[in-house]
């Protein structure tokens, strides 16, 4: 979902189509939630999140909830 300051507002604008991707793959549910010291290291996790590792990463999660 990306960096923010404010998750449940974050969560509550995916889920009411206020962005054109999140409108078209909703519901929106967190699946995690992780709180970084600074923003630099939020921005190394999100970059993360979107290799091809942090896609297996998700799906591991994912399947583990499920």
């Amino acid at each position: 979902m990306g960096m923010t300051t404010d998750f449940p507002r974050r969560l509550k604008e995916h889920n009411l189509s206020k962005h054109g991707y999140t409108k078209l793959h909703q519901p929106w549910e967190a699946l995690e939630k992780k709180t970084f010291e600074t923003r630099a290291e939020a921005r190394a996790r999100e970059q993360y999140l979107k290799t091809a590792a942090g896609r297996r990463y998700i799906s591991k999660i994912y399947s583990e909830i499920v």
